[in-house]
């Protein structure tokens, strides 16, 4: 089975007189005070701030941004990239204020990121990457007052369709930095692959990391993938189903009929600054488990995640609650449930599956209500009884070499 690679949200790292205090002290050092700009390194200069735009060499032999006033000298200077706008900030002492997380925060740890290449540098269009590589855009998306970015200030990356383009878990499929992934399917089924930065989303004793490592800000290093990917964008992007397409236009872009806002009541969860990751509180109350079904993350225990398998409008609930990179020292499942290879995206995803009792009906396998028994099998062969969405009503299709059991709801060898 394969899911889609989420088109996420991220967010500025800069924001208002800041931003343009700290691309001037950049462009500075590329020409002026008598030397002469550098054209090509000009150009992509300006793309680190927001909105992105074009560097440009004035006759002085400074590089300038297009469309961007020189700064008042009363602007102050920018700080970290977690100092950021209303939504949290760090007070002098270094503490995270309620609005966003944790009081006291960590200084960034020692990520062992992979060797940087050609992947994730900022871009407004094709010619600002490497060649044969593309610009994946910013995108941004105003609804209900709030401002989602997307990619944001660009980002390079080379895809194709299949059989001309990367495959995922092959060696050497990339340039140096990069890894290859199932990006989707256009309507008739056909896939396009392409190769994306490479990064570091857990520590040794396989936590977390407490930021973005070698991601730019408005990026996250994605746990399930290891690549850089869009981020969350602001606490209520954390809070929030959006199904593009369902009631709405599937153009990308959020309308009224394809969000709903979960209210306090339902979700505490928020963005975290230093990581660009939505962070999961667990659901209210704490009735819920992995292995269950689910819409968004808060339906799920704290630390776990809402695997969405199901993109379009086929009912719901469209996900199953799991622990991603349950394949790492320090992150196993929890009772009565299996680490197991999900294969989303065609590359290893590990994650905790619930078990079940297989060759019943629904109701008597040991599956939440909403999910099926499905025949899946370990890495010696073994098949085992694992809880997801069933294949013959939600929307989920089995993978290579399975069918749908009518008669089960799960997917089992042909």
């Amino acid at each position: 089975m394969t899911t889609t690679l989420g088109g996420g949200s991220g967010s500025k790292w800069w924001a208002g007189g800041a931003a343009v205090l700290v691309s001037t002290v950049l462009l500075a050092s590329l020409g002026g005070c008598g030397g002469e700009c550098d054209p090509s390194a000009c150009r992509i200069a300006c793309l680190g701030i927001s909105p992105p735009t074009r560097g440009v060499c004035g006759d002085d032999g400074v590089c300038r941004c297009e469309g961007v006033e020189p700064p008042d000298a009363s602007v102050p200077e920018a700080r970290d990239a977690d100092a950021r706008d209303e939504a949290g900030s760090f007070d002098e002492a270094g503490s995270f204020d309620e609005a966003t997380g944790p009081d006291d925060a960590l200084p960034p740890p020692v990520c062992e990121d992979p060797p940087d290449g050609p992947y994730g540098l900022p871009c407004l269009d094709d010619p600002d990457c490497a060649p044969d590589l593309q610009c994946l855009p910013e995108v941004v998306d105003v609804f209900r007052g709030e401002e989602y970015v997307s990619w944001a200030g660009g980002s390079c990356s080379s895809w194709n369709w299949e059989g001309a383009a990367c495959e995922p878990g092959s060696p050497g499929e990339c340039a140096t930095g990069g890894i290859c992934l199932l990006m989707g399917a256009d309507g008739s089924g056909r896939r396009v692959y392409g190769c994306f930065d490479a990064c570091d989303p857990l520590d040794d004793a396989g936590r977390p990391q407490s930021s973005n490592c070698d991601c730019r800000d408005g990026y996250e290093c994605s746990i399930v993938h290891g690549v850089c990917l869009p981020g969350c964008s602001h606490d209520r992007e954390c809070c929030e189903v959006w199904r593009d397409g369902v009631g709405g236009a599937g153009d990308g872009l959020r309308q009224a009929e394809e969000v709903t806002l979960l209210g306090p009541e339902v979700c505490t969860n928020y963005c975290d600054r230093s990581t660009w990751r939505c962070v999961n509180r667990g659901c209210p109350g704490g009735a819920c488990a992995v292995g269950d079904p689910c819409d968004h993350d808060t339906d799920c225990p704290a630390a776990a995640s809402c695997r969405i398998f199901v993109w379009s409008g086929f009912g719901s609930p469209r996900g199953v609650c799991t622990l991603d990179a349950c394949d790492v020292a320090g992150r196993s499942c929890p009772a009565r449930s299996y680490c197991l290879d999900l294969r989303t995206s065609e590359a290893p995803d590990f994650a905790c599956v619930a078990r079940c009792v297989l060759g019943v009906s629904p109701g008597l396998s040991g599956c939440a209500t909403g999910l099926a028994c499905h025949v899946m099998l370990t890495e010696d062969g073994t098949p085992f009884g694992g809880c997801l969405l069933p294949c013959d009503t939600s929307g989920m299709r089995c993978g290579p070499g399975m069918v749908c059991d009518r008669g089960t709801s799960g997917c089992r060898p042909e």
